[in-house]
């Protein structure tokens, strides 16, 4: 099972929107899974970068309202796509 420990949930709680990226449609989940309530309420509205289009899908279907799906799973376009969503 993947950690979801103090730093995690001090990142999540810091100002302003949080930026997720993610590569797996299980990690969404196991995330989901771990997090409280008020947390994963939090999570799904987040910046939420996926590495390919079933990624995003599954996202979207588990409610997260603010996805994007990134040209590929390099690290470059995971970069780019979450600096196209700030602000």
């Amino acid at each position: 099972l993947p950690r979801w420990d103090r730093r995690h949930r001090a990142a999540l709680a810091a100002p302003g929107r949080p930026v997720l990226v993610v590569s797996s449609a299980d990690a969404v989940d196991a995330l989901l899974r771990l997090a409280t309530p008020r947390e994963c309420e939090r999570l799904r509205g987040a910046r939420a970068i996926a590495s390919s289009a079933r990624v995003a899908a599954a996202l979207r279907s588990a409610g997260f309202r603010h996805v994007r799906c990134a040209a590929s799973a390099l690290a470059a376009d995971l970069l780019a796509a979450a600096l196209s969503t700030s602000g």
